[in-house]
C-alpha cells in the first residue's frame, strides 16, 4: 500500500503541474482539477486492494484481468463525463459524448475480454505442461509462439523437459549398460569357475585320470579369470577417466614391433603368419605402457580371427597410424556401430574357445581416444583397424 499511494501521489502531482502549465487555470479551477484528481486517487486507493483480493481468490486469470481493465475503462468514462459536463456542453453535445463513452466502454471490454481469454488459454496450456511432467510424460511440451515474459516461461519449461527426458534417456541407457556388464561377467565368469569345480572335484576324489594336465587347465582358467577382472577394472577406469597418460615422445614402429614379438608365439600355435611392414618412423607422444597394450589386443584380435595370416602396417607421413589386417571373414555388418562396446564379439555364443571376452577392442578405443586419436574399422577383405595418433 505505500508504494501504491506513492504513485498516486506523484500522479496527482504530475496532473496538476500539467494542467498549470498547459492550462493557465483560474483558482477556482484549480480547485475542481484538484478535487477530481483527489477523487480518483481515493477511489483508486480504495479499489486496488479490493481489486487485488479478487484477483488472488479468483479461480481463473482471464476474470481477474477483464475486472481489473472494466474498473480502469470505467474511471476513465468517469473523468471523461466530469470533463464534460464541467464544459457546459449542451444537452444534446453531453448525450452525444455519453453515448459515445459508453460505446467505446463496451469495444474495450470486448477486447480485454478476447485478450485475457487467450492469455488465460496460454497459462493453462503451460500448467497443464507442468502437471504431465510432474506426472512422468517427459515427452510434454508447452509449446507457445510468444515472445513476452509468458512465452520465455513456456519456453524454459520446454527445455526443462527435453533436459529431463535426455537425462531419463541417459540413465535407461546407463540401467540397461550396467545390466549387461553384470550379465556378461558373470556368464565369463561361470564358464571357467565351473570348469575349475569340475577339476578340483575330480582331483578330491581321485577319479583324474592326469593329475598333471588337470592342475594345467585349472591354472590357464585361473588366469584366464585374473584377465578379465584386470580388463574389467582398466575398461572402468578408462572410461571415467581416472587413468592419467604418462605422454613421452615414442616411436609407433618400435611399438608395433615388440608387440609382433610378443605375440608371435601365440601366432605360430595357431599357424597364423604374423608379419610387420614399417614405412619409416611414426613419431607421437604417448604412454608407452598403455599404448602398447592398445597395440596387443589389436593383434591378438587379428590373430584369433585369421585364416592364416596377420599383417601389421605402420605409417608416419602426416599423422603417426598402425593398420592391423587379417585374412579372415571381417566384422560382420551388424557390429560395425558395436564393435567398440564392451563385451562385443562376433561370437555370441560364447563358449570356452579362448575367443577373449570382448574386452580387448573396447580398452584399445578408449587408450586411443585418451591420447587425442582414433581408432577405426577399415573397409576391404578381411579385417582392418586403424590406430591413429596426432604426429610428434
Amino acid at each position: 500500500m505505500a508504494r501504491l499511494t506513492a504513485l498516486l501521489v506523484a500522479a496527482l502531482i504530475v496532473g496538476l503541474l500539467f494542467v498549470e502549465l498547459t492550462m493557465r487555470p483560474t483558482a477556482g479551477e484549480r480547485m475542481v482539477f484538484a478535487t477530481i484528481f483527489g477523487s480518483l486517487a481515493a477511489v483508486a486507493l480504495l479499489t486496488t486492494p479490493l481489486l487485488l483480493r479478487f484477483a488472488r481468490s479468483s479461480r481463473r486469470f482471464r476474470d481477474a484481468l477483464t475486472v481489473a481493465a472494466s474498473t480502469a475503462v470505467f474511471v476513465g468514462v468517469a473523468v471523461v463525463g466530469v470533463a464534460a459536463a464541467g464544459m457546459f456542453l449542451s444537452e444534446h453535445d453531453l448525450r452525444l459524448t455519453l453515448v459515445s463513452l459508453a460505446t467505446g466502454t463496451l469495444v474495450a471490454i470486448a477486447q480485454l475480454w478476447a485478450l485475457s481469454s487467450a492469455l488465460s488459454a496460454d497459462l493453462s496450456q503451460v500448467g497443464d505442461t507442468v502437471n504431465r511432467l510432474m506426472d512422468g510424460d517427459l515427452g510434454a511440451r508447452a509449446e507457445l509462439n510468444r515472445t513476452d515474459e509468458l512465452g520465455r516461461l513456456a519456453s524454459s519449461i520446454d527445455a526443462l523437459g527435453a533436459r529431463l527426458e535426455a537425462l531419463e534417456a541417459e540413465r535407461l541407457a546407463n540401467e540397461h549398460a550396467r545390466n549387461e556388464l553384470l550379465a556378461n561377467v558373470g556368464h565369463d565368469l561361470r564358464t571357467p569357475l565351473t570348469s575349475m569345480r569340475a577339476a578340483v572335484e575330480a582331483l578330491q576324489d581321485g577319479v583324474a585320470p592326469d593329475k598333471d594336465a588337470y592342475l594345467a587347465s585349472i591354472a590357464t582358467d585361473i588366469r584366464h579369470l585374473t584377465q578379465l577382472v584386470e580388463d574389467v577394472f582398466l575398461l572402468a577406469r578408462l572410461e571415467v577417466g581416472d587413468i592419467e597418460f604418462d605422454r613421452t615422445p615414442i616411436d609407433l614402429a618400435d611399438l608395433a614391433d615388440e608387440s609382433v614379438q610378443a605375440l608371435a608365439p601365440v601366432a605360430d600355435r595357431s599357424g597364423i603368419a604374423l608379419e610387420l611392414d614399417v614405412g619409416g618412423a611414426a613419431m607421437a607422444n604417448g604412454d608407452v605402457a598403455q599404448l602398447g597394450r592398445a597395440l596387443r589386443n589389436l593383434i591378438d584380435n587379428a590373430i584369433r580371427h585369421a585364416d592364416g595370416e596377420v599383417r601389421v602396417h605402420v605409417r608416419g607421413e602426416g599423422e603417426a597410424s598402425v593398420v592391423v589386417r587379417d585374412d579372415g571373414p571381417g566384422f560382420p555388418p551388424e557390429m560395425a556401430n558395436v564393435a567398440f562396446d564392451r563385451f562385443s564379439r562376433g561370437d555370441e555364443a560364447r563358449a570356452r574357445d579362448g575367443a577373449g571376452a570382448g574386452l580387448g577392442l573396447a580398452i584399445a578405443h578408449h587408450i586411443a581416444t585418451g591420447h587425442d586419436g582414433d581408432l577405426t574399422l577399415l573397409e576391404g577383405p578381411g579385417g582392418a583397424l586403424r590406430l591413429r595418433l596426432p604426429s610428434a
